[in-house]
């Protein structure tokens, strides 16, 4: 698909996932304020832990996924539905079962409606042996509760050292923005960051474009028993070559109403012709404001 039709493929999306309703301000709950969001959401991830150490945490990680899903699993579609990750999941575990949760961080959009939570799972065998992954959730606040509109999870390699982290808060809003044509800008230019971080890897490396497009609170899962935190660190994992092994685009985004949080997936290739095989992603992406710059806060 040209660029330029997957980009108004991915703003359309977008728009259908954040389902407005007309361009006018509604006033701001008390449970609105990212504080009282943060831990609701706090809460519900609580119970998904307390769920899985009692035996049933598929079960309830079933019932918190949002009716499409992205997850970047091999084999699956992007977005897919619950059950089909939950299937996938189950298939990875041959008869494991995650029974440890243990959530590091939360952060929350500013109308207090989006945020994302990672954290630790320790996956059981029958064997009594602990399998260690580390996860990474994006939640929408439903009429129904927090669902998972995003979830990945990947292995984990020796017991982790990390302690909870302060969660990500930013300043409240006094009243919910139901602009469509603001929303469609909020999409357009996440999508367009994702798009620049892409080709600026391109031009200056992997590693510097990481540096470039992070936080200074950036979180990457990546591959050994803890989060690598900040957009240095994450920089040194990728390397200094000043080209990049691979490329990328997005597929879709989804973006808060209040223009601050946001999620963008797509595809990632090699840029060996010889390896024509793709891989799934996703990202988090985080701003201070609509006349600040996105950056990813955790991927």
């Amino acid at each position: 698909m040209p660029t330029q039709n997957k980009s108004a493929f991915a703003i359309a999306r977008a728009g259908l996932l954040c389902a407005v309703a007309a361009p006018f301000l509604l006033a701001a709950a008390p449970e609105d304020t990212p504080r009282a969001a943060a831990d609701a959401l706090s809460k519900t991830e609580r119970a998904l832990g307390a769920a899985s150490a009692a035996g049933d945490g598929m079960a309830a990680l079933l019932g918190l996924l949002d009716e499409r899903i992205v997850a970047p699993m091999p084999g699956l579609e992007m977005p897919t539905t619950g059950a089909a990750l939950v299937a996938g999941m189950q298939k990875e575990d041959g008869g494991a079962r995650p029974a440890d949760w243990t959530p590091l961080r939360v952060g929350v959009s500013a109308d207090g409606l989006h945020g994302f939570t990672l954290g630790h799972i320790g996956v059981h065998a029958a064997d009594g042996t602990i399998r260690p992954a580390k996860y990474l959730a994006y939640w929408i606040r439903r009429e129904s509760g927090w669902r998972i509109a995003a979830f990945k999870r990947v292995p984990g390699a020796g017991r982790p050292r990390a302690a909870t982290l302060a969660p990500l808060l930013p300043q409240p809003v006094s009243a919910r923005e139901t602009d469509p044509a603001l929303h469609a800008g909020d999409a357009a230019s996440l999508d367009a960051a994702e798009r620049a971080f892409a080709a600026e890897a391109q031009r200056i490396g992997l590693g510097p474009a990481f540096a470039k497009y992070g936080r200074d609170d950036a979180i990457n899962m990546g591959e050994g028993a803890d989060f690598t935190l900040g957009a240095a660190s994450i920089a040194r994992g990728m390397g200094d070559a000043p080209t990049s092994p691979v490329h990328w685009a997005p597929d879709g985004v989804l973006v808060a109403g209040s223009g601050d949080l946001g999620l963008s997936w797509g595809r990632i290739w090699s840029n060996d012709p010889a390896r024509k095989r793709s891989v799934p992603f996703f990202t988090i992406w985080r701003r201070d404001g609509r006349d600040a710059p996105w950056r990813y806060i955790a991927e």
